[in-house]
């Protein structure tokens, strides 16, 4: 019996460690499979509201352009058109919607939300919990503590950084025009995340989430598509910039 004592303690040591370790890969399998589908969902919930908004938008200036009696490039009134292909090529249109997109993407989209972050994210539950502790004795040591934490870095940024990917690779298709304020836009806004979220993650009021790196590599197959979509018009602008009879124009023939 007591050869047998020593033993039996160590196999349910073993086997309480092994429980705790199954749990916890559990676990964190499972907050990786929810931060997949929210970056998912997420994205696919902004691009329908997009789509929603912008064709609402577009349909209100063609009435409403209608209405005052709008001309086309070759003197046309706009409401006489009728395939959908030259109401929306047509120069009132276009205009209309490409302003409408550009002021959609910046600052509404690239850079307000990530400006209010700071002070929604963290002044304001830093301060409100300031005023809780201060306000009620009874919490103090580690609750005190915790009720500072902030909230987890979660992954949603990905899908925040994806989405104006996704706008930016709409831009060459719907409004030409507004490529370079576009892509100047996306680069000062995101310039400002990543300083923004380099600070973030230096700060120990964070938890640091786990991260796999299969993690990165579903957030990079969701950035193909709109990096595909604008290869589409790169490719076409080069070929349209190639000198007749070079290999390029060859290669497209």
């Amino acid at each position: 019996m007591p050869t047998t004592w020593p033993r039996s303690r160590t196999q349910t040591a073993t086997s309480q460690v092994s429980s705790q370790r199954a749990s916890l890969c559990a676990w964190w399998l499972l907050r990786r499979s929810i931060q997949k589908a929210y970056t998912v969902m997420y994205n696919a919930a902004l691009i329908l509201n997009l789509i929603m908004d912008i064709s609402l938008q577009a349909v209100l200036s063609y009435l409403q352009m209608v209405g005052v009696g709008a001309h086309v490039a070759d003197g046309r009134l706009l409401g006489s058109l009728t395939s959908f292909q030259e109401i929306f090529e047509s120069y009132p249109i276009q205009k209309s919607v490409g302003k409408l997109l550009f002021k959609y993407c910046w600052p509404c989209t690239f850079l307000v939300p990530f400006l209010a972050e700071p002070f929604v994210a963290q002044w304001l539950p830093w301060q409100t919990a300031k005023w809780l502790v201060g306000a009620n004795p009874k919490i103090k040591g580690e609750n005190a503590e915790k009720a500072f934490e902030l909230g987890e870095m979660e992954q949603g940024r990905y899908a925040d950084c994806i989405f104006n990917v996704i706008l930016v690779a709409c831009i060459p298709f719907i409004a030409p025009a507004y490529i370079h304020l576009t892509f100047g836009a996306l680069i000062v806004s995101h310039l400002y995340i990543y300083c923004f979220d380099q600070t973030k993650a230096g700060s120990s009021q964070y938890n640091k989430p786990l991260t796999h790196n299969s993690d990165g590599t579903n957030n990079s197959c969701l950035l193909l598509f709109p990096l595909f979509c604008l290869l589409f018009p790169s490719c076409s602008l080069l070929v349209g910039l190639a000198p007749e009879g070079s290999a390029l124009r060859w290669l497209v023939r």
